[in-house]
């Protein structure tokens, strides 16, 4: 309910009742509030809503429809996101997010990312294809799905697989593959399997199989 406050070049508004509204503020900058049926910002567009931001090329709002899609290096940050850093302990750990477009839907609380999607909090980076993020009622991330070329990395070691689930509060990722594989940089291990599960709080890991397929873990250690 909160209201969307929206900084660009230039807007171009269609008002509930159909009637359309262009805008350009001094020296080609507009600020407007979302209030209309449906904006289109484009030109270095910034809109923020309490304490999440995004930025792009362009960006569409459809306040009927509940949607927003920026398009063209667009980034979006969340600032008041809580993480377990340990067990009994919480804090504030920012997650930022880039991709060619950023798609949201207020409807089914999910944000889709797709193309070059690069995820940060804290010391954890993703790199995937697409990614779908998922928000409670109280609009705070929980979780996040990624597909396609997985890259995860964490101080000392780095995850590649196929799929990856991640959770926004614990820090505990789920990485699967054919196979995924993870490699400790301190300890110069690798390991293989069909599902790796990796833990930011204490930096531990574990490495099981489909059962529907049975295929084995496997590790290498680099003997220095």
């Amino acid at each position: 309910q909160s209201p969307v406050r929206v900084v660009s070049d230039r807007a171009i508004i269609n008002h509930p009742d159909g009637s359309p509204e262009s805008a350009r503020g001094p020296g080609g900058q507009s600020t407007t509030s979302a209030l209309g049926g449906h904006a289109r910002y484009t030109g270095n567009v910034r809109a923020w809503q309490e304490s999440e931001f995004i930025r792009a090329d362009q960006i569409d709002l459809d306040r009927a429809a509940r949607t927003l899609h920026a398009i063209g290096k667009a980034q979006s940050a969340y600032y008041q996101l809580e993480r377990e850093i340990e067990k009994g302990r919480k804090q504030v750990v920012p997650v930022f997010a880039s991709a060619d477009q950023i798609r949201y839907d207020d409807g089914s609380r999910r944000t889709f990312y797709d193309g070059e999607v690069k995820i940060r909090q804290g010391s954890d980076s993703i790199e995937a294809t697409t990614a779908e993020a998922l928000m409670d009622q109280e609009h705070r991330l929980l979780e996040m799905v990624a597909a396609g070329q997985i890259v995860l990395t964490q101080p000392e070691r780095i995850a590649r697989g196929e799929r990856l689930v991640y959770n926004f509060t614990s820090g505990q990722a789920t990485l699967t593959g054919r196979p995924a594989s993870i490699e400790d940089r301190q300890q110069q291990v690798q390991t293989t399997g069909e599902k790796l599960v990796l833990n930011s709080r204490d930096g531990r890991f574990e490495a099981g199989d489909d059962r529907a397929t049975r295929s084995r873990v496997r590790t290498t250690h680099r003997v220095k």
